[in-house]
């Protein structure tokens, strides 16, 4: 996304230097398709050819003296108006275009969104019999993921004897339908929007 800046810092511009900027302004609005359907309480051509007018009359009376111009403040919070409601349309409107050719520096500023990052694996299952039923902790879950656990009643070594045992949305999860007196293997990973995590440890377990 990008955010379009147009430069509306006037203090390093002479009061000479200001009115040509501001007459250029107007004259480059004049030529802009927005700049002709302007809202009612946004300053546009005319307005800042007005503004113009005026601080060369007051140059001219007075401003070779070093004092600020009367107006030259309320002329500048109006380009600087005009200036906001542009870069506002072409923020919505996604078209830099729009703040080409204005007389005014035009800078654009990107923003990268950072990626989200793959969620670490989860820690050391933790396996417990309570009585008759077999509890597993998974450390380490992530906000808004879940849990891929799979069983392995064979041999850890062997990939196609690993099966999928449930999905959990907890970290603590009770095990049900297990066997007594018997040696099963665990592993698990996380699933995030960002991306599926790498295995845990496997670790074994004896119902009893």
């Amino acid at each position: 996304m990008f955010l379009g800046l147009l430069q509306t810092n006037f203090n390093d511009h002479s009061d000479g230097e200001f009115i040509v900027m501001q007459r250029q302004f107007a004259t480059m609005l004049e030529t802009n398709p927005l700049g002709n359907s302007l809202p009612e309480h946004v300053p546009g051509s005319q307005k800042h050819l007005e503004y113009a007018d005026q601080l060369t009359k007051e140059y001219d009376a007075f401003g070779k003296s070093g004092g600020k111009l009367p107006t030259r403040t309320e002329a500048e919070e109006a380009i600087k108006v005009t200036a906001t409601y542009f870069c506002i349309v072409a923020w919505a409107t996604k078209d830099p275009s729009i703040l080409e050719n204005l007389g005014l520096e035009h800078k654009t500023r990107s923003y990268t969104r950072i990626p989200d990052t793959l969620p670490s694996p989860p820690g050391p299952l933790f396996l417990k019999n309570e009585g008759k039923k077999v509890w597993i902790t998974i450390p380490g879950m992530p906000r808004k993921a879940h849990i891929e656990l799979q069983i392995n009643e064979v041999d850890p070594a062997d990939e196609s004897a690993w099966r999928l045992f449930d999905t959990f949305f907890n970290s603590r999860n009770e095990l049900e339908g297990l066997t007594r007196v018997k040696e099963y293997w665990f592993r698990a990973r996380f699933h995030t929007a960002a991306g599926v995590s790498e295995w845990s440890v496997v670790v074994s377990h004896v119902v009893v």
